[in-house]
């Protein structure tokens, strides 16, 4: 099986729930994404996409401040 180089893909994950953002990390650590950034809201994930134009954006579907 071809083996994936996920190393330079960009990853925001938002979600109010910090457990949940720190879970989605660890697995996307061990795929092997190198950058992924948190937002506990939908205020600050639209301020780090602006910032930092990510490839992928994995979001919870019901948050405060959106």
């Amino acid at each position: 099986m071809e083996k994936i180089d996920f190393s330079q893909v960009s990853v925001l994950v938002v979600d109010d729930n910090m457990h949940m953002r720190k879970i989605v990390r660890a697995l996307l650590m061990a795929f092997g994404v190198r950058q992924v950034q948190e937002a506990e809201d939908g205020a600050s994930a639209l301020e780090a996409f602006e910032q930092n134009s990510p490839d992928i954006i994995i979001t919870d579907w019901v948050m405060p401040i959106i």
